[in-house]
């Protein structure tokens, strides 16, 4: 059982009754609880404040019986009224039953009926502990679970398939966070990735799961617990965006808990309760500390409305007062109406002395003797307003001592009503308690066993890919190998061309040097023998 509250400024009445156009409620699931809807709507629009009316939201888990469900309201409301006077304050409180787990709406306007002031009902920083105390008073007396010890769960997969997919697929492609699908898909993945590295022991630290997230390109912003709604998460940023990843095993206490709470976190999603009281001490606990708080509160409320009250009575014995004086003033003029008609009847007589001063002996008798009838009768009238105002005060009196006994009378029946219940069902309910945690235990194993296959499946999977890698890295290796190597060969044979092109080049200047020398030596011959010749002739 949780209570939600907040403020509102108008729409209240047609909200809870009727729905809004594009979903009207259906009427048979909805059920008027407490007060008067018409009048508060009138309250809140002649309010002096803009949020002029607490909103508040009874929630429940499941479908509970009507019996313990208005048990629960009437708790509620005695416990967070606490201090003030039925005249101060005005409610109202309808049930809905259209969803899936029951809920009651309720309206307080903001201004104290009896001295126009604000009602200061509920201030969160101040009043949250009492609210909550209030909240697990319910949960325990009606056999609810402690709001603040548990968690809705978020992680409803059984498998990485998400991650599998997009390593398969895309890679290492970086998630994306600009749409809202995109959103959800990240989060139940990320979740049951991170749960997977707990269970198997790879992660056993807040650092090592910042770690985890920072190998798949997030940045870790903050590890932190929304107080309001109370969920650890996580905020992770990437060039696409930036999310809330929610889940309590973001949470600081996580691994400082115990093995075995850890285990139920991880299965269930759910804080860990650390109190091992039995389910009656920690009831009479939490009533002891309630009756503390509500005391505290009803000094806090008697000390600060005091001096507003105190001048509101005054004003209104006031009031009271003026209305006596002016109805006293009324029956005072209308007497001295009648005397003065009458005397103008006695001026417009007879002359006559004697007849004038029988007519007026007869006149003052007759207007005597009329305010002495007119004052009876005025008397009389004042006495019987007086009695039906005292026959009128006791029926009220008496009307609220029956409500009240017959709320007594409901709150009596209802509490024996539920544990007549509990007592009835509750072996059924440990029995089926048991067999469900039976079956969320085989059902672990399945899973456990179907990621550790999946698991290993990926492994072999990265380690071929891997192999392959390799493999075309030894080729791509050797093909550089050879290309190297046929360069240097054809380095080598442009060498020994170039080598051999300069030898023939050498050789033919050695040929043409000789050829030269020769003819000039052949040259050289030809004038001697010429000459030879000549001296022979």
């Amino acid at each position: 059982m949780i209570i939600n509250i907040s403020s509102g400024s108008s729409g209240w009445g047609e909200y809870v009754m009727n729905g809004t156009i594009n979903k009207p409620r259906d009427k048979s699931k909805v059920e008027f609880l407490d007060g008067d809807i018409d009048f508060g709507d009138l309250l809140c629009k002649v309010s002096k404040y803009e949020e002029s009316y607490y909103k508040i939201v009874l929630g429940f888990q499941g479908k509970p019986n009507d019996n313990i469900v208005k048990g629960a309201y009437l708790d509620f409301k005695e416990n967070f009224l606490k201090g003030f006077n039925e005249d101060e304050y005005h409610i109202d409180a309808v049930i809905h039953k259209d969803t899936d787990d029951t809920h009651i709406h309720v309206r307080i306007p903001k201004q104290n009926l009896l001295t126009g002031t604000h009602l200061q009902l509920y201030y969160d920083k101040i009043d949250r502990p009492r609210k909550e105390l209030i909240q697990d008073f319910i949960s325990l007396k009606y056999g609810f679970e402690i709001a603040r010890e548990t968690n809705r769960a978020i992680i409803k997969e059984t498998s990485h398939e998400h991650i599998q997919k997009w390593r398969d697929e895309r890679g290492q492609e970086s998630f994306n966070f600009s749409l809202k699908k995109h959103k959800s898909e990240a989060e139940k993945s990320l979740n049951q990735y991170i749960r997977n590295l707990i269970s198997a022991g790879a992660i056993n630290s807040q650092n090592e799961i910042k770690t985890t997230l920072e190998t798949l390109d997030l940045k870790v912003i903050k590890f932190d617990r929304d107080l309001k709604k109370d969920f650890a998460y996580v905020t992770i940023e990437n060039s696409t965006g930036k999310m809330r990843i929610k889940g309590e095993i973001y949470d600081e206490n996580f691994f400082n808990s115990s093995a075995y709470n850890r285990e139920v976190t991880l299965k269930t999603n759910k804080r860990t309760s650390h109190n091992t009281k039995p389910q009656s001490q920690r009831f009479e606990q939490v009533q002891k500390e309630l009756e503390k708080a509500n005391e505290k509160r009803f000094t806090t409320v008697t000390k600060l409305f005091r001096a507003a009250r105190k001048k509101a009575v005054a004003k209104l014995e006031t009031t009271i007062d003026i209305g006596k004086k002016e109805t006293e003033n009324q029956v005072r003029d209308q007497e001295q109406t009648t005397f003065m008609s009458n005397m103008s009847v006695y001026d417009t007589g007879s002359n006559d002395k004697k007849k004038q001063k029988k007519k007026r002996d007869t006149l003052q008798f007759n207007l005597g003797e009329m305010y002495e009838h007119d004052f009876t009768r005025i008397r009389r009238s004042t006495k019987k307003r007086v009695e039906a105002f005292r026959a009128t005060r006791e029926a009220r009196v008496k009307f609220l001592e029956r409500a009240q006994e017959t709320a007594n009378t409901l709150r009596a029946k209802c509490e024996d009503d539920s544990r007549e219940l509990s007592n009835k069902y509750g072996k059924i309910a440990n029995a089926t308690r048991v067999l469900i945690e039976r079956v969320r235990e085989v059902a672990d194993a399945i899973r456990l066993l179907f990621e550790a296959i999946a698991h290993k499946t990926f492994i072999s999977k990265m380690q071929k890919e891997k192999e392959a890698h390799n493999k075309n890295h030894t080729d791509i290796q050797e093909i550089k190998y050879n290309e190297l190597e046929h360069a240097q060969r054809m380095k080598r044979i442009y060498k020994i061309a170039e080598e051999k092109k300069a030898q023939e080049q050498k050789m033919r200047e050695q040929k043409v040097e000789n050829e030269h020398e020769d003819l000039k030596m052949q040259t050289d011959i030809q004038p001697s023998q010429t000459t030879k010749t000549r001296r022979q002739r």
